[in-house]
């Protein structure tokens, strides 16, 4: 929500993401890879840094079930064919 501008912002999710932490499975179909880590930020409580923008951009589909943060991430990195290092709660992706 941008309240200067008057205007809502609206984002492009998948919506049972929101119930994954119920199910246990997330499923991304060509999500950027910046939307893709909002989702898991919602279930891991993680953030995301990029030592490009152009990673940002990256669209990933994956289907993960019942699947640990180290493991969903380590996927997400190699299907991505990029690297990430992880400090604290923040994860953080470079090429």
């Amino acid at each position: 929500m941008d309240i200067e501008a008057r205007s809502i912002i609206i984002e492009e999710i998948a919506i049972d993401n929101y119930l994954a932490w119920k199910s246990g499975r997330f499923v991304f179909e060509d999500l950027k890879l910046s939307q893709v880590c909002d989702q898991l930020n919602r279930l891991y409580h993680m953030e995301c840094a990029f030592n490009d923008d152009e990673l940002k951009d990256i669209p990933l589909t994956a289907n993960f079930s019942n699947e640990s943060k180290e493991k969903t991430l380590s996927v997400i990195a190699l299907t991505l064919d990029i690297e990430f290092e992880k400090q604290n709660n923040v994860v953080n992706w470079k090429n």
